[in-house]
């Protein structure tokens, strides 16, 4: 366990989800188990609870997004950019960029505590003492191509099998890429057949302004990923759209395009905060550490 030297002292660890102690306050950040003080910083499920004795501090928009998968889920409202004080401390919610309602989580008493939950920002308006930052691309070979290039190489595949004939099946993460890709389809006038899981999703994101237009029979199909990689739709052709595909060879062709950061993206986010003391979570948040150390960061890894 690593404490933060500053005017109070404070505790990370990684037990039940993130967890902060200040003074004699326990936060816990994407909770296994919500109680007592819990927060939520998106709907994936790998940041949602599995259990809920205590309704935690989120979104609107992640709490319906949830709920889709769990009816019964509950949770406490909180609109992003709108401080929330405590006794012992303040919190904020910021956009994260990326998926509907996800954020980072600001938590400030004498010193500012950042916990970036999964996240595609390079930069944020803050001065912060203290980064608790997701590595899922924490290796310096994980660098993406132009996000630019790979959706216009996306787009004139797509075209270009469709004017000879062939219908294209895409397979995406039912949850937020799916989403994304909608849109961009969409604004290249190709309006998708979707799962009935990824529409659930797409309800949701309409009830909070975001426009998807999709067709009951289209040339282009929107699957989950999985079900694209292990029962694709016969005479289609198929496309996989993740991050993973820079050292992944997956049996289909992918487009490098992701809701995540790549290493490069994760130290210029370090860069332009220049926290004191750094804590890395998920991925390779040990070798993400090590750089970081190597460069001359004071940086730990949770896991």
């Amino acid at each position: 366990m690593e404490k933060i030297k500053g005017k109070v002292d404070e505790e990370i660890t990684y037990k039940n989800g993130v967890v902060i102690k200040i003074k004699n306050k326990t936060i816990f950040l994407d909770p296994i188990v919500s109680n007592n003080l819990s927060i939520v910083s998106h709907a994936h499920l790998d940041h949602s609870p599995y259990l809920t004795l205590t309704p935690p501090l989120t979104t609107k928009e992640t709490e319906e997004l949830i709920k889709v998968r769990e009816p019964s889920f509950k949770a406490i409202s909180i609109k992003q950019n709108k401080k929330i004080k405590f006794e012992e401390f303040s919190l904020k919610f910021i956009d994260a960029n990326h998926i509907l309602g996800s954020s980072m989580i600001l938590i400030e008493n004498d010193e500012k505590i950042l916990y970036t939950g999964d996240f595609r920002k390079k930069e944020i308006d803050e001065d912060v003492d203290t980064l608790i930052i997701e590595t899922t691309y924490g290796l310096p070979d994980l660098v993406f191509p132009p996000l630019e290039e790979e959706i216009e190489k996306m787009i004139k595949w797509i075209k270009l099998n469709n004017l000879h004939g062939k219908k294209v099946e895409i397979g995406a993460y039912a949850l937020g890429k799916a989403q994304e890709i909608i849109k961009i389809l969409n604004e290249n006038n190709i309006f998708p057949s979707v799962s009935r899981t990824i529409e659930k999703f797409n309800e949701v994101y309409r009830k909070f302004g975001v426009k998807l237009e999709t067709e009951r029979k289209s040339d282009v199909t929107i699957r989950p990923l999985h079900e694209v990689i292990y029962k694709p739709l016969p005479n289609y052709a198929h496309c996989l759209l993740s991050g993973w595909g820079i050292i992944n060879r997956f049996p289909f062709k992918t487009f490098i395009i992701s809701d995540h950061l790549d290493f490069k993206g994760l130290l210029e986010f370090v860069e332009n905060l220049n926290p004191k003391k750094i804590y890395t979570i998920h991925g390779y948040s040990k070798e993400f550490a090590n750089y970081l150390e190597k460069i001359g960061y004071k940086a730990f890894s949770l896991v």
